[in-house]
């Protein structure tokens, strides 16, 4: 049976076939960040606050919320982008690792191999820190067979 991909298209991701039949993937996160990994299988799912927010009294709050205090994440992810086997898993551990934040949701994104890339707000600028499983899957997937 062959498996055909399903594709949700918005303003963030655009999926296209390259001449040699293999599937691509462009995320661009509000000129954040944008690069082309090959998806030839698996799924790939973006968390974080880079377009859901509100701003009050100069504070930004998430739409992300944090079960353990029940408030909205309080740290400066933009976003969490994760390359897992199923769409299911990659939204669910993009949101838990954005609940966790830059360091803790790094930490065991990289203790448990998953590839995830994560990009942070700074008084500088945003900072990406991509795991190594992250990098090796995007070098992979950028240069194709």
């Amino acid at each position: 049976m062959r498996r055909r991909p399903l594709v949700v298209r918005d303003d963030r991701i655009d999926f296209f076939r390259g001449q040699d039949g293999a599937g691509c993937l462009r995320e661009a996160q509000q000129s954040i960040d944008e690069r082309v990994i090959r998806l030839e299988d698996g799924a790939v799912s973006t968390s974080g606050d880079y377009r859901d927010f509100f701003e009050s009294a100069g504070v930004r709050y998430s739409h992300t919320i944090d079960p353990r205090s029940g408030r909205p994440v309080a740290h400066g992810l933009a976003s969490v982008t994760v390359l897992r086997p199923t769409a299911a898993e990659a939204d669910g551990i993009a949101t838990a690792l954005t609940v966790l934040g830059p360091v803790e949701g790094y930490e065991l994104a990289e203790r448990l191999g998953w590839a995830a890339l994560f990009i942070e707000r700074t008084p500088d600028g945003f900072r990406h820190r991509e795991t190594g499983a992250f990098k090796q899957a995007a070098q992979t997937r950028e240069s194709g067979p």
